[in-house]
């Protein structure tokens, strides 16, 4: 398997509404949006972002050219970015392609103004905590059922 990341861009699209579907559809307990009225839309939020170029981005995992996995960076604000919409295809899960996104994300963080990673993620997902923690992430906070989670760029020296 030939594995890399890039930030996904407008001729993506296509195959981002594909992955992005896909995840809604298989897995809704880990994701903030509903599958039924993502589909409906004519844009979704990251193609938009896409088409744009702005400071907010999606990266994409590929084995050889095909799209297999994706997480999303939104700058919040001056300091950080949250890290948004992390799936890979089941097929590709537990061969890297995880750690090789959040590498990336983690990459584009060192290249910016911003210090930090942060992320929400529930709290009965426990695959993805022990993933995130393996990765430097931190507890920061608990809201309800979600876990804010923070990577700091001071803390891991390049």
């Amino acid at each position: 398997m030939t594995t890399g990341c890039r930030i996904l861009s407008i001729e993506d699209i296509p195959a981002y509404r594909v992955l992005r579907l896909e995840s809604l559809r298989l897995h809704p307990e880990c994701f903030g949006a509903n599958y039924e009225a993502e589909r409906q839309k004519d844009v979704l939020f990251f193609e938009e972002q896409m088409a744009s170029q702005t400071d907010t981005l999606m990266i994409g995992a590929f084995d050889d050219h095909q799209l297999i996995g994706m997480c999303g960076l939104i700058a919040i604000d001056d300091e950080k970015y949250l890290l948004v919409g992390m799936y890979v295809q089941s097929a590709y899960r537990g061969l890297g392609a995880s750690t090789q996104l959040v590498q990336y994300a983690q990459s584009v963080l060192a290249a910016s103004i911003r210090t930090a990673i942060v992320l929400t993620v529930y709290e009965e997902n426990q695959v993805a905590l022990a993933f995130y923690k393996k990765m430097g992430f931190s507890h920061q906070s608990t809201l309800g059922d979600e876990i804010l989670m923070q990577w700091d760029d001071a803390d891991h020296p390049h």
